[in-house]
């Protein structure tokens, strides 16, 4: 049996493929929320490891990089994993 959709005409199995993809874009911002964690520290961790390596070579009154850019970066990130996976949860109760 076939139902009258505005723009055309939808099946049940099209729309039981479609249930599907919503509930696959649920699972998408999971992933992509705990990615966005599992990158924000990772490059918070590059950050930190490259300006100790500097500092640690740089003679006394010599110069290093502080990779501040890496380190901010990577909070930003792992700020925004931490807000994504709270709506999630928080859309799934």
């Amino acid at each position: 049996m076939a139902a009258k959709n505005d723009r055309h005409e939808v099946t049940a199995g099209q729309n039981a493929v479609e249930d599907i993809e919503d509930v696959e874009g649920v699972e998408d911002k999971s992933a992509e929320g705990r990615r966005n964690l599992k990158h924000g520290v990772i490059y918070m961790a590059i950050g930190v490891i490259v300006t100790m390596v500097t500092y640690d070579m740089a003679v006394p009154g010599g110069t290093y990089i502080i990779a501040w850019g890496a380190m901010a970066g990577g909070l930003v990130l792992f700020i925004a994993g931490v807000f994504q996976l709270a709506k999630e949860r928080r859309r799934r109760e």
